[in-house]
């Protein structure tokens, strides 16, 4: 059986098969930094160029359309001193603030609270910056001791080995899943089940580093900010009616309005370059 074929439509397929078999022009990888962090770049195939991906939070600090009363409210009561809280934890900072308040607001105070679910949706996993990408490992490994004198972990109970010497200092402890010392406020890595993400911040954790100097009639929002700028694990505020939280960056809360409150993030690709092209 003879097909025949116009040149026209002999044409279009050639051109439908060279466009599949062409190397796309821009292709996009994903590389885990020395940190533990995720940077994704961009590379142009045709000219060499590469970008990586540059991610801003930007509401660190947001405010609801129920909650515009409470921050005005915020804005207005005025603390005369406020002292230094360096190296408190956010549940100590919170405690604190919630505590003087109180003092000069009585019975309006506005709580503050801190919320954190005990698992974080992974739609949106790759707009979470400070998410860790580990390797599969199996369930019931926690983080382990690591003599600081001889980088060899303390033998865990019940196997044989040799205790660390006194005075040789507290042992860091070390993520399992990606050999990492873990941080203040960066809980260890866990498998994804069921389409979650088991990741939980704690705010014990978590704590306040470099608060510079004394601060005076400083408002209770100017406050807030300052809280945020100097808590050294991914934080981010909500301001809702008659109630201020505290929760993870890349969680998601549902508000007095019924409304759900999501982190916002602004992309940009910056050019990598050479030490030759700077």
């Amino acid at each position: 059986m003879v097909i025949l074929i116009g040149m026209k439509t002999l044409s279009l397929l050639l051109m439908t098969v060279a466009l599949q078999a062409a190397e796309p022009r821009f292709q996009f990888r994903s590389f885990i930094q020395n940190d533990g962090t995720l940077m994704n770049v961009k590379l142009d195939t045709t000219t060499g160029q590469t970008w990586r991906l540059e991610r801003t939070l930007t509401n660190r600090r947001e405010t609801t359309l129920a909650g515009k009363a409470t921050e005005r409210k915020l804005d207005e009561v005025l603390h005369a001193k406020i002292e230094t809280l360096d190296q408190y934890s956010l549940r100590e900072t919170i405690m604190t603030i919630h505590a003087m308040n109180k003092i000069v607001m009585g019975k309006d105070v506005v709580p503050f609270v801190f919320r954190a679910p005990a698992a974080i949706r992974n739609e949106n996993a790759d707009n979470n910056a400070h998410q860790l990408v580990p390797p599969a490992r199996q369930f019931g490994v926690g983080p382990v001791g690591v003599d600081p004198n001889t980088g060899r972990p303390f033998p865990q109970p019940g196997q044989p080995g040799q205790l660390p010497r006194p005075g040789a200092g507290r042992p860091a402890l070390v993520d399992p899943v990606t050999g990492l010392p873990l941080r203040p406020g960066i809980p260890p890595a866990h498998p994804r089940v069921g389409g979650h993400r088991r990741v939980r911040i704690d705010a014990d954790l978590i704590r306040i580093r470099n608060w510079d100097g004394v601060f005076q009639n400083i408002s209770v929002l100017d406050l807030i900010n300052e809280i945020l700028n100097t808590l050294d694990g991914p934080v981010r505020c909500v301001i809702d009616e008659n109630i201020v939280y505290f929760i993870p960056e890349s969680a998601t809360l549902t508000t007095r309005d019924g409304k759900t409150n999501k982190p916002k993030y602004e992309d940009r690709w910056v050019e990598i370059k050479t030490a030759k092209e700077k």
